[in-house]
């Protein structure tokens, strides 16, 4: 089948979908809004995403063969099919623009001072195309390695991290007079999550069965739990009141290690920012492909790369328009809180009461 993926490349696909820019961002909003307690409230919003993934793989799979520009014209029309289209098309283009800007800004900052932020963004989109105009299988062979080499360069060095660091920075786990507080920091963690939607595209086979339940709400787990382990790997080393100091406490903590039997090794940030440049194409490849999807279902006349093409330049120029670097993030952050559940949970649950309608009308 064109553009079908294995359980396993799936699996990667939603972890490295999810944790592309927020590896790097996640524990400075996590602190601030929930401070040692923000696990739980990761966890808590990790058992919404679980459904909400599963949501999604459950209309897949009892509509095989289509991805959900197809099946909600069973399920809905047509011309509701279409606008559900248009608003994935314009998620999508939104957050491509902001997503790869941010990663410039950030490599800017901290890895590459001196380069622009255009040629930065320039490399990113133009890589990333070559990678989403090779399909969507080409793009799960691909996550199916450097996802698997991304996931474990970041456990490794946040163990080591946790291990290097002071575990009384990590206390308390959990406050009762803050459960307000972590309840409240939930939504916090809308932006944390999101990217997965691109499996929305996905159509799933006969091959993927009912293990592709299982494999996506594991995915999912895996990436709360990749967060987890984030967040206190950075606690112990740097505490929760110096966090608040960094904008990328991650890069700051991991350049703090210092270990004598890695002598050989003793920029142990190179590793994890190889890592996250890998996570950083990949996802936008993943997107790339999702707008390009959700084009060609709007304008059928649309072939071949000139989607791709078009959604690329002008998500490159809408990057760079944005005007204060240091907002960037701050409206990207705002946007996926605010909208970002629109395409990831309220369009697939409309879908799914259409389906129980739908199946009770048949019988």
């Amino acid at each position: 089948m064109t553009n079908s993926v294995t359980n396993r490349q799936l699996f990667f696909i939603i972890i490295i979908s999810t944790v592309g820019l927020s590896a790097v961002v996640m524990p400075k909003i996590m602190s601030e809004a929930a401070g040692t307690g923000a696990w739980l409230s990761l966890l808590i919003a990790a058992v919404f995403f679980v459904a909400d993934v599963l949501l999604i793989i459950h209309l897949g799979c009892l509509y095989r063969g289509k991805g959900l520009a197809e099946y909600s014209e069973l399920l809905v029309g047509k011309a509701v099919s279409r606008i559900f289209c248009g608003i994935y098309l314009i998620y999508f283009f939104i957050f491509l623009a902001f997503f790869v800007r941010c990663a410039a800004d950030i490599i800017q900052a901290e890895i590459l001072y001196k380069t622009p932020v255009w040629a930065t963004m320039l490399l990113i989109m133009s890589v990333s195309l070559y990678a989403a105009s090779k399909g969507l299988t080409n793009l799960g062979r691909i996550l199916e390695y450097l996802g698997l080499i991304v996931l474990i360069t970041g456990f490794i060095l946040q163990i080591i991290a946790f291990t290097q660091g002071n575990p009384l920075n990590n206390l308390p786990l959990i406050d009762p007079a803050e459960i307000s507080r972590y309840i409240r920091a939930v939504p916090s963690a809308i932006f944390v999550f999101l990217g997965f939607e691109v499996i929305t595209v996905i159509p799933l086979s006969r091959r993927n069965g009912s293990q592709a339940l299982l494999t996506a709400g594991i995915a999912v787990l895996v990436a709360c739990t990749f967060f987890i382990v984030q967040l206190e790997g950075c606690y112990s080393i740097l505490s929760i009141n110096d966090m608040v100091n960094y904008d990328y406490p991650v890069l700051t903590a991991i350049r703090r290690l210092d270990i004598a039997a890695l002598q050989f090794a003793k920029r142990l940030d190179l590793f994890f920012i190889m890592g996250w440049l890998t996570s950083i194409f990949c996802t936008t490849s993943l997107i790339m492909f999702a707008s390009a999807a959700y084009a060609k279902k709007l304008i059928s006349k649309l072939t071949g790369i000139t989607p791709m093409l078009a959604i690329g330049a002008a998500a490159y120029a809408t990057g760079l328009l944005i005007p204060n670097a240091e907002d960037v993030l701050l409206v990207f952050n705002r946007f996926t809180t605010y909208t970002g559940l629109l395409p990831a949970f309220v369009i697939p649950f409309v879908l799914w009461v259409a389906h129980l309608f739908r199946s009770r009308g048949s019988t």
